[in-house]
């Protein structure tokens, strides 16, 4: 595929879908109408699309279309924000107050030291003497609330309701939008385990498979790891960072290695490279592989509790494992915004979490420049050095995405983790290496003794490794810098600023496009 000659947009159908529709969110969040207006729209495009294909107009059908996914995406995004019924439990938490609501729970409860999350699905709340049939989601904060609760347990919560805020301080963490992408619109305080009895016991793949295989993986690595590689190792392959002690998360924060420890991209990645290379080894078809990683890539997502940026990263490799499946040649900048239509399709407000715009904009970066960084480096392939080829364009695209994530990093965190264009390379590395070597660890764990003592030794090391280069990034001067956030403005600008360098980099030239649109954007 000739990169050279190729803007961002060109053949790239799912990602200008995907802008048309990010659109109509946009449009939605600034112009709030009722929910059957946009509704209308989106039939009368629909049928309008339809119109124009059979009569075979093909130069109107990109613009129907395009309508089409602005309507859709104000739509979705009205439907979502918009009015609940009155017995919604967004409107009965308006009310506030302490209430007893019935209900299921819906994902696996976050167990911390001294408090349990879990989430509900409302079926009804006791209002007055009566119970009154409602619906919608609600994150119930348990003191003291233990590890009783399982995934589809049927349970009865007293405590206060109420609607989760936006920050209380400017650029603060926004509480009410974190939960509102999840699909969450209230929030409970619980004083106490005294105050939710389990009706029934629920029975799902979940509860009955996972928690304790997750269980089980945990107690092994602090039964033959020391407490602090123990624990982060747990965060590496399970997202488990709860273990982990403050001193180290702030060591992560400040070097930019915090997203290593969310399960994402690179932890799928690493998974279906460790399953990929056996299978190969097999002589499988193509298509059997990719349905066998498929699985595996579900599993993995249970496993850590199917937390968001482990879904998104699941659905980016599945989507992508799809296309190298059934595709001869596909488009990955195509994939990756295909994966973000559908993810936005399911649940619009995602939009603004926080997790998938960090993701989104690092792997969009890595696989822009991965190419041309392969193409320059094409050289070393016949000098015999491929190795020193792969470790360089590593390091490349981790720099590319970290040029992507800064200003995000700036905006919602406050700071600039400059340490991480570097730590990130041999830290990430060595995550990599422990992954890989922690998964065969668990393995060997099935047969205990001094297996298991002999290969927890390597991981270790590796991973006091870690602590050690964490602590070396981390004391460099200005590893961290504390910064004001920028506006969305000053974001856009910064992207299409690097952009237009990259592009003059790549041809040697600045382009039209790029002065127009840099123009255009200083202008602004």
């Amino acid at each position: 595929m000739n990169t050279e000659n190729r803007s961002i947009f060109s053949r790239r159908p799912a990602l200008v879908a995907l802008l048309f529709y990010l659109a109509g969110i946009f449009i939605s969040l600034k112009l709030q109408v009722h929910y059957l207006v946009p509704l209308a729209l989106t039939v009368a495009s629909l049928i309008a699309v339809i119109y124009i294909y059979l009569k075979d107009a093909g130069k109107w059908i990109g613009w129907s279309a395009a309508l089409l996914l602005v309507f859709l995406g104000w739509f979705n995004t009205n439907l979502s924000t918009g009015s609940f019924p009155p017995n919604h439990i967004k409107n009965l938490a308006g009310l506030g107050g302490k209430v007893e609501l019935a209900g299921h729970v819906v994902e696996e409860p976050d167990i911390r030291e001294d408090r349990t999350y879990i989430v509900v699905e409302a079926d009804s709340v006791l209002i007055g003497r009566y119970w009154i049939p409602s619906m919608g989601r609600v994150r119930a904060k348990v003191n003291n609330g233990g590890s009783r609760y399982n995934h589809a347990d049927i349970v009865q919560v007293t405590g206060y309701l109420y609607e989760p805020k936006g920050p209380r301080n400017p650029g603060g963490f926004d509480y009410g939008a974190y939960l509102r992408a999840k699909g969450i619109f209230a929030a409970m305080s619980v004083s106490g385990p005294h105050n939710i009895t389990i009706i029934e016991k629920g029975q799902s793949f979940l509860s009955t498979v996972v928690t304790p295989l997750r269980s089980y993986l945990i107690s092994k690595t602090r039964e033959y790891l020391s407490p602090v590689p123990a624990a982060i190792l747990s965060g590496f392959i399970l997202g488990e960072r709860r273990d982990i002690p403050e001193e180290y998360q702030t060591l992560f924060r400040n070097t930019g290695t915090l997203h290593l420890m969310a399960v994402s991209g690179s932890n799928v990645a690493m998974v279906i490279v460790i399953f990929a290379f056996p299978l190969a080894l097999l002589g499988l078809p193509r298509t059997i592989r990719v349905i066998l990683l498929l699985g595996v890539i579900l599993f993995f997502a249970l496993l850590t509790r199917m937390e968001p940026s482990v879904v998104r990263a699941s659905i980016i490799a599945s989507v992508g494992l799809v296309a190298y499946g059934w595709i001869r040649k596909p488009d990955y900048i195509n994939v990756l915004g295909f994966a973000g239509l559908i993810m936005l399709l399911w649940r619009p407000m995602q939009i603004f979490d926080v997790g998938l715009q960090l993701s989104f904009a690092a792997t969009f970066a890595i696989l822009y420049a991965l190419p041309h960084i392969l193409s320059w480096l094409s050289f070393l392939n016949r000098m015999r050095l491929r190795w020193l080829s792969w470790i360089l364009a590593l390091s490349l695209s981790t720099v590319a995405a970290q040029l992507a994530v800064m200003p995000l990093l700036a905006r919602y965190f406050n700071n600039m983790p400059l340490a991480g264009m570097v730590a990130n390379i041999p830290v990430g590395i060595l995550a990599s290496l422990s992954t890989v070597a922690g998964v065969a660890f668990y393995f060997l764990t099935l047969s205990g003794g001094w297996v298991s003592s002999l290969a927890a030794a390597p991981l270790e090391l590796i991973l006091h490794i870690v602590t050690y280069l964490l602590r070396f990034f981390s004391s460099l001067p200005h590893a961290n810098l504390k910064v004001s956030s920028p506006g969305w403005p000053q974001i856009v600008f910064y992207w299409v600023l690097l952009y237009v360098v990259y592009e003059t980099l790549i041809r040697r030239r600045p382009t039209r496009t790029g002065i127009t649109i840099g123009l255009a954007m200083f202008s602004i």
